[in-house]
């Protein structure tokens, strides 16, 4: 069934600040950010409004943006590794000097690996969901995240004049 203008503003005032916050975390642009945004929805009104809204929205729209990052960094379109200052990419109930910290040294992760801790950590997917996400064996999930963990450890550890700028 074909959704209608209104459907879609409802889903998308109930959806575009989730997106735009995984969106940050994972490119750590503000510029990026609302232009995924806007892809991202403008690419599912096209389908949804013919085709119907999915059963899982939220899933679907992890997967469109996923999706439109992956097709930017097969591009070689890729963003700054320094996070922009401030940001509010991340929980709110951290305090601001360690949410750009964490924000920043996302930044400094391979994208892969920065896309593997977003998913597992910040969405809370399981590692089954993380790799049928983002298209990768489940072995590559673990390994990655135990890598990207570490190097997040080790960047938090050192002095944030170090390690962040």
């Amino acid at each position: 069934m074909a959704m209608t203008r209104d459907e879609f503003e409802v889903v998308y005032r109930s959806q575009a600040t989730r997106v735009a916050r995984l969106a940050g975390l994972l490119t750590g642009s503000q510029e990026r950010v609302d232009d995924l945004v806007s892809e991202v929805f403008s690419r599912c009104w096209r389908r949804w409004r013919v085709a119907g809204m999915p059963s899982d929205v939220t899933a679907y729209l992890r997967q469109a943006l996923l999706n439109e990052v992956a097709r930017e960094w097969r591009t070689r379109r890729r963003w700054s590794r320094q996070a922009e200052a401030p940001n509010s990419f991340i929980d709110e109930s951290a305090s601001t000097v360690e949410r750009l910290r964490v924000v920043a040294a996302l930044q400094l992760l391979a994208p892969q690996q920065r896309a593997v801790v977003v998913l597992r950590y910040y969405e809370d997917l399981s590692l089954a969901q993380t790799a049928e996400a983002l298209g990768i064996p489940l072995g590559t999930v673990k390994s990655t995240s135990a890598r990207a963990l570490e190097r997040l450890a080790a960047l938090l550890s050192e002095e944030p004049s170090e390690a962040l700028e």
